[in-house]
Order: C-alpha cells, then structure tokens, then sequence
C-alpha cells in the first residue's frame, strides 16, 4: 500500500493540532494540555517537508497562545503558562530543523543512489550510444527521475531519441513523443547557449512537447532539468522529469545531473578514440604532443609505429606494459628493441613470427587486425597477457606510413579463465573414477602440461614417511628421473622444506626463482641438490591436499621452460587445487573401502571356487557397481546333480543391501536343497517359487537362468530355463546365439510359466549366462546387447573366457556401471 503523501502528513498534522485544542477547551481549566501543541509539529517534521513543518508550527504556537485567552482564569502573563508557550515554541523549533536535516539527508541519499547506478550502468556499456544512455538509465534505476528522455544529433543532422522510463509511471496512459518539437528545440537551443536548466514548475508547453496521451493531465507540478551534452561533432540533450519529487530538485541536483552527464561523454570521447586518430593522420605527422593530448590518459596503451620499426608515439600504459620505464624512454625505440624485452607468444604458448603482430600486418595491407598475446617480462620473469589491435595510417598516395596499435591488458581476465577452465577440467577428471589409486594419478595428470611442466603428489604415510604416489612429467624419460629421485631421498615429517612443511604446517610455498644455489640452501644436503639438478626447476610451487581442513598430503607443481615463473595467483589456483583433490581422495578412499568390504561380502554368496565338472570347462567374472555401490543380487552357482549331470545356475535378486543379501541366500541355497533330490529343472524352480511366496513378504522376486547339462555322444545335452532372467548364449568361432524362451519371473504367481529348451553343445562351444548388469543399463534389450559384445570374441582362453566378456564390458562403458555384473562361461571340451 502507498504511504501518505506530504501533502496528506500536513492535513493530518492539522487535524491534530485542532484535536488538541479542541481537547483543552472542553476540559475548561485543565490549560495543562496545551503542552500536547507539541505534537503536530513534530510528527510534521518527521514527515513532510520544511516548509509544511513551518506552516504547522505556526498554527501550534498561535494555537498555544490563543489557548491563554480562550480560559478565563488564565494568567497569560503568568510563568506557568509562559513557560509552556515556550515549550511548544522550542519543540516548534525543533521541528523545523528536524525537517531540515531530514530534507538534506534525503538529498544525499539520493545523489548517492544516482552516482552508483550511473556508475555501474557505464561500467557495463560499450560504444558511444550506451555510453550517454547509461545516465537515462541510472537516473530512472535510482529513482530520481520518472521519465529519461536522451536526444543525440548526429554528425548528419539525423536525431536518435532514446527514452527510459520508471516503473511506477508505467501505468499511466503517457508516451514519450518520437521526435522534437518546437517547444523543446526552443529549450534545448536555450541551455546550449547557457548551460544546465532546471523547471521546478515546467510549463504546460514543454510538457506536451515531449509527452502524448490520455494521462498527460497527471503530469502536475513537473520539475525538469535539461542537460546538454557535446562529444565531439555529436550533440545531445538529456531532458530528466519527475512528478513533484521529495525533496525538490535543486542546484546540487543540477551540479550532480552535470558532472555525470560529464563522465558519460568522457566513455563516449573515449569509444570514439580509433576513429579519432585514424581522421587525425594529418595531424599525427606534423604533431606527436596533439595526439599525445589526446590520447595520453586513457587506460589502453597506444603505441605508433614507422614502416621501418622506428616508435614515434607511446603513452605511459604501453611502456609500463611492455618494460620501459616511461613512454619517452620507449619513443624513438625500434619494434625489434621492445620485442628483446620480452618472450612473446600465442594464445596457446606457440612463438610467434614478429611479421604476424598486428602492426605489422596493418602495415603490410590487412585491415584493422588484431590478436592475443600472452608474453613474459624477461625482467621478471611474470607471464602476462596483451590484445593488441591495429590500424594503418596512410599517406596521399594510398601507402600505409604509420600503424596505430591499441594495447589492452588482459591479463586478470585471461589469468581467472584459464584458472577456471583448468580448474573445471581437473574437478572432471577428479570425479572420472572413484578408484582411489586412479583419482591420484588423475590429479597429477590433471595439471601437466595445463599447469606445470612436472608435478608430485605425496601423501602421509606410516611412522613419520611421506610417500610419493604419483608423478607427472611431460618427458617421460625425466619422469623416470623423478621416480629415482624421490626413491633415493625419500621425504619424511622432518624435514622442514617442500612436501613436509606444507603438510605440517597447511600451508603454501611459493618458489618464483630457483637456481641450485637456493636448492643448496634449501635441502641443506649437497648429495640432494646435486642430484636434483638435471630437474631443477626454474620456478615451483607447492600447495597442501587437505581434508576437512586438515592437510593429508601435498601437490608440488614445477615449471622447466625458460623464462617461466610462478605468481601469487597460481598458488591460489594451487590451493584451491589442493582443495578439490582431498574431496576427491576422500571420496576414493571412501568408496575403495566401502567396495573392498562390499566384494567380501559378495563373495560369500558365490562359489569361492567353481567345481570341476566331467567334460566342461568353468570361468566366472563377478565386478560389483561402482555408482552407488551396496551388495547386491546377483549370484551364479555351479555343482552337479544326482543323476550326474551338471547344472549351473545365473540368478538376480529385486533391490540391494542387506535384504538383497539375505534373499540371495536364500534363492541359492533352495535350489541346491531341491538338487539333491531332484534333477528336473522345472521342479527345482518350482521348488525356489514355492520358497519365495512363502518366506518373502516385501514383495521381492527373483529373476534365474537355469542350465542342465547332461553327456550324450560327440557332446552335451542342454536344458535351459529363463525364469524373467536375460536368455542364454551360445558361442563357437565368436559368433553367438540365443537359446531359450522367456519365463516367469519367480516370488511372484504360484504356478510360474516355466518353459523349457532343449538344444545340443558340440565341442569347442561355450554357454554364457550373465546378469543385466552387463549392458551397464545402456538399453533394456540385455540379450541383444550381450549378443553384440561377444560377437566376434574368442571364448577359447584356458579358463579365461568369463574374464573376456568382462573386460569386453569395460571397455564399452563411458561412466563406473551403476549395477553388478555377473558372468559364468561353460566351455565344452
């Protein structure tokens, strides 16, 4: 709900006021009361504005005075009640100043709220048009205007208008006029004359001169304040109009509107600058200090350069960028002297031919080129990073003279992308694998080359050691070298230098020189730093690995490349580093425990070892999930049956955990209760239905491949049963089929449809029975993805062909599976 106008505080003060009185005089005698005329007044100042606070506190002390006459056994004279007079006039005082200073805060805020949005909008425009607009747009953002109306006059005497306006008009039926009229030219040919215009009562002309629509009549007591504006040949006009605004524009407003309106035509002059120089060639040859006026102050740095590499122009920014102590020192230099000064390269680390700089190609023909540098201050050593773009001067005769080159400094721009992107792309090779030995290598892999030319990870270990786990080197013959290194002078918690300080301490070394001198000095051991020396990097840096905020190892990163160095904001890409790989060895070694006490506990319900079965040749492969990892259902089992034929067994039990774990039991063991009396298998799965319905009331099922083998001349005889379960394969030569029908799923109905196959095995054939865990629940078709991954694979390996298919899976996946995979191969022999 909107809050009382001032006008409405006024009435209400009033009302007050006359309550007051009315009070007093009923009450008769009682004239104590006229020390509540305090009141109005000052709910006055608080809330209107001086002048209506004045208008109030009059009304009160007249009221205080008159209140005297108004009792008949009043002494007005008297001190009691001249004091109370008094009192009321003091507080009247109050009152008024009270308005005033709030009036004044008020102002300030206002202007204050103005200068941050006028700043933040022109940080964020690019050209000349955004530029002035960026005013417009504060001054509508801050609220200090209600309509921002900008004309620019083009060079061509065209007009743009560009209007913005504030929220709390958007309901009123008004609309910004598209062009002038003659009621604002007249105004704006008025403050070009004389400066800045402010309307605390603007005429009914200029108001439908700027404005069309039905609400125009709600435009009342209107202030506006007309600004122009010059950038270069460009003229423009900024019209700012608000609705009886509090507190009311004043100067102060007029000066701020001024010197903002300022810098917005200073970022506009500066946008035109290319332009500027490119007219100014003329000027350029007969006056180097009129282009140095112009361009001396801006942040880009500006360098001018002859055909023959001679520089004739340079501002301060351009020398400091490139290693010259001022630009007079730099002027008069050649291009081939300011490339001695630093190792320029591309965009990706490359050298760079001196011929493909911008200057020289603008020189050689090429229209305004440009490129990326990053290049190191051979001084310092600091690796930075330039864009450089260019245009070329030419003479009456159409030949290029002179290339202007604009140097900007990207340098904390490139430094946080790159620190980003490399620390994206590290989180994702983190997170790749949930291996704990595979997430360590894949931390040093993560930062050789992008970060360093060599890298060491070492971790704490038992009795005070610091083990060396992992080493990246970009020549793998110094990565060898590394290893020795490390092997012959292991680092222990003693030590008070490199890996062992930073996980001591927690905290980072930085190492923007290093030479063998400060490795003596370091290592303090003669035999170390020699031995070091062939590695020796030129600068290095090591940051601690830590979890839950304490250090459990430490990163060491080293760069070999001449010229090459560290700086603070590497060690901070370092640290975070640091940070993101103790999450991850966390979660490895995690995880690497978790599926350690996972597979033990899924090994008790396979066979610890596959039977020896007449005639037939076992191999199984059983790889718990890696995503989301718990024990699981899926079992196999082999073992022979009564009349002394073989069966083998491929089940997978609804769910996981410890449910899963019990049911799995319960599955397998029933079935080699069943075997040991009977030897068809539709009985013996019955048996297993029978069980389930009985003894599981949570709904659970099991899924079963069931196979008999049985002798017969020249080979085997298979019986096969698919209870809901994948079918089984058979292979010979790499080339696979499917056998079987599917069934019921068992736990679930009393009389499942259990329908039974009957094939041969020759020799040199395999059956493959799997669960669905193998298609790592890329399709739901698992018999025609199992068909297609052993298609063409040779099953023939001495006890080997589980293990085949298992790897063959592997190989597939592009993410750790999310379910168990278990495999059973029986070869005929």
């Amino acid at each position: 709900m909107k809050s009382p106008s001032h006008k409405s505080w006024t009435w209400i003060s009033i009302a007050l006021l006359a309550a007051c009185c009315a009070a007093s005089v009923a009450l008769g005698q009682d004239v104590r009361l006229i020390s509540l005329l305090v009141l109005p007044p000052l709910v006055a100042g608080l809330t209107t504005t001086p002048r209506r606070t004045a208008l109030v506190a009059a009304l009160s002390l007249a009221a205080a005075v008159g209140l005297g006459f108004a009792h008949a056994d009043v002494d007005i004279l008297s001190t009691s009640h001249t004091l109370r007079i008094a009192v009321v006039g003091l507080a009247c005082a109050l009152a008024v100043q009270t308005s005033i200073l709030r009036e004044r805060d008020l102002r300030t805020r206002r202007r204050l709220s103005l200068i941050n949005a006028a700043r933040d909008q022109l940080e964020a425009s690019t050209g000349i048009e955004e530029a002035l607009t960026s005013l417009s747009r504060a001054a509508v953002f801050a609220e200090f205007a209600e309509f921002a109306v900008l004309d620019i006059r083009l060079p061509d005497g065209s007009l743009v208008r560009i209007v913005e306006r504030g929220d709390s008009a958007a309901h009123l039926a008004i609309s910004v006029r598209e062009g002038p009229t003659a009621a604002t030219e007249s105004y704006v040919q008025e403050v070009q004359r004389g400066g800045s215009l402010i309307l605390r009562e603007a005429p009914p002309e200029l108001i439908e001169g700027l404005f069309e629509g039905e609400d125009t009549g709600a435009l009342k007591h209107v202030h506006a304040i007309i600004k122009p504006v010059t950038v270069g040949d460009l003229r423009a006009v900024y019209f700012f109009v608000c609705p009886d605004p509090h507190p009311p524009w004043g100067e102060d407003e007029v000066t701020q509107i001024g010197s903002l309106a300022r810098g917005a035509a200073q970022r506009a002059r500066s946008d035109q600058l290319i332009d500027k120089i490119t007219h100014a060639q003329q000027e350029l040859r007969e006056s180097r200090d009129e282009v140095g006026a112009i361009i001396g102050g801006i942040a880009s740095g500006i360098i001018a350069q002859r055909t023959d590499g001679e520089i004739v122009y340079a501002n301060d920014v351009a020398a400091r960028m490139l290693d010259w102590r001022d630009s007079d020192a730099m002027i008069g230099s050649n291009f081939a002297e300011v490339l001695d000064r630093i190792i320029l390269r591309d965009e990706d680390g490359n050298p760079v031919d001196p011929e493909l700089v911008p200057s020289r190609r603008a020189l050689n023909g090429e229209a305004n080129p440009t490129a990326l540098f990053r290049y190191i201050v051979k001084s310092t050593s600091e690796e930075l990073w330039m864009f450089v773009r260019s245009t070329a001067i030419f003479d009456e005769r159409g030949e290029a003279v002179l290339a202007i080159a604009v140097v900007e400094d990207n340098t904390s721009r490139k430094r946080n992308e790159l620190s980003q992107q490399f620390l994206s792309e590290a989180s994702k090779r983190l997170g790749a694998s949930l291996d704990f030995d595979s997430a360590v290598e894949a931390v040093a892999r993560a930062a050789v080359p992008a970060m360093a030319d060599w890298c060491t990870i070492e971790l704490s270990g038992h009795g005070g050691a610091i083990d060396t786990i992992a080493v990246a080197h970009q020549d793998p013959v110094l990565e060898d070298e590394v290893r020795k290194f490390r092997a012959e002078f292991p680092i222990t918690d003693a030590d008070d230098f490199g890996p062992a300080k930073a996980i001591r301490t927690g905290k980072p070394d930085l190492f923007t020189t290093m030479d063998l001198d400060r490795a003596r000095a370091i290592y303090g051991d003669e035999d170390r730093a020699k031995a070091v020396e062939n590695l020796l990097p030129r600068s290095s840096l090591i940051a601690p690995i830590t979890v839950h905020g304490q250090p459990i190892g430490s990163i060491m990163l080293a760069l070999s490349r001449p010229g090459a160095s560290y700086t603070e904001y590497d060690l901070d890409t370092a640290v975070e580093l640091g940070r993101r790989a103790g999450i991850a060895l966390d979660n490895a070694r995690l995880h690497t425990e978790r599926m350690r006490m996972l597979s033990s506990l899924q090994q008790s319900l396979i066979p610890a070892a596959l039977p020896k079965l007449d005639g037939i040749e076992l191999s199984a492969a059983f790889r718990p999930a890696e995503r989301d990892a718990q024990v699981g259902g899926d079992f196999y089992d082999a073992f022979s049956l009564p009349d002394g034929s073989s069966a083998l067994i491929m089940g997978d039990v609804c769910g996981k955990g410890p449910e899963a774990a019990a049911l799995t039991a319960l599955a397998r063991y029933t079935i080699r209760a069943a075997a040991m009396d009977e030897t068809d298998p539709q009985v013996i799965l019955n048996q297993l239905n029978n069980a389930l319905i009985d003894q599981v009331t949570d709904g659970r099922f099991v899924t079963l491949a069931f196979a008999r083998l049985s002798k017969r001349d020249g080979g085997l005889s298979l019986e096969t049963i698919s209870a809901g379960h994948p079918l089984p394969l058979v292979t010979q030569g790499g080339v696979p089929r499917a056998v079987g029908a599917p069934g019921t799923l068992l736990g679930v109905v009393p009389n499942p449809d259990l329908p039974v196959t009957r094939t041969t095995l020759q020799p040199a054939e395999s059956l493959v029975l799997y669960t669905d865990g193998l298609s790592a629940g890329q399709t739901t078709d698992d018999t025609a993805y199992a068909l297609a991954l052993i298609d063409g694979l040779s099953l023939n390996g001495a006890g080997e062909g589980a293990q085949a298919i298992n790897l063959a899976a592997i190989a597939k996946q592009s993410e750790p599976n999310r379910d168990d995979v278990a495999i059973l191969v029986a070869r005929v022999e």
